[in-house]
């Protein structure tokens, strides 16, 4: 870990635990299934960056494309800046591995930009967004272009729930398009109003 008025860097590794029907007994798998860095740096009139670098493991993951061993690597960037006036939140991430005897070669990309009033009451803000995330283009062939978010919160990299890595997951990509107006009062009570549009190609 690292950390200055204007960079920090962090470093994780994790293992999953077997979970039991029991009470705290629970096992550690000893085996890393999650591990990365993350890093920030600040420019002060521009925004943000953030970079990171994510590895995966999980020895049964399940796509359209079969049941087999995942090990997955992901690389990112994001770009982002909040407050008064112009605001916007760029990322792109892209993912590379095996999948069983195959390749992983899957990327997605975010793009949020808006304004916020901040001397209006109530601070309203209106942004427009486009997600996109790749899928996978031929089933059978051993290789896999599906992204996995891995451990996603709701509503990103992709507002469908469709987006995810289970066996319904039928088409190749996944494009949303959306506009988003939010305003809040200094009492953190507040008004968020989303219309998305998606598209997917099968």
């Amino acid at each position: 870990m690292y950390s200055s008025s204007r960079v920090s860097v962090d470093a994780f590794a994790m293992m999953a635990d077997t979970v039991h029907k029991g009470v705290f007994d629970n096992k550690m798998s000893k085996q890393l299934n999650l591990w990365g860095a993350y890093s920030k740096i600040i420019f002060p009139k521009a925004g943000n960056l953030d970079l990171y670098y994510l590895g995966f493991r999980r020895d049964e993951s399940v796509f359209e494309e079969g049941i087999a061993p995942e090990r997955r690597h992901t690389i990112g960037s994001r770009l982002w800046k909040y407050g008064g006036g112009f605001i916007y939140n760029l990322e792109a991430a892209y993912q590379f591995g095996t999948f069983g005897s195959g390749n992983i070669n899957a990327w997605t990309g975010s793009v949020d930009i808006g304004y916020m009033f901040e001397n209006v009451k109530f601070k309203p803000t209106i942004n427009l967004r486009n997600d996109y995330i790749s899928g996978d283009k031929n089933q059978g062939n051993g290789n896999l272009q599906t992204f996995n978010p891995l451990y996603p919160k709701g509503g990103y990299f992709g507002f469908s729930p469709q987006v995810r890595t289970s066996k319904p997951y039928r088409y190749s990509s996944v494009c949303n398009d959306g506009f988003i107006a939010t305003a809040k009062d200094a009492g953190r009570c507040g008004f968020k109003l989303e219309i998305f549009n998606t598209r997917r190609s099968l």
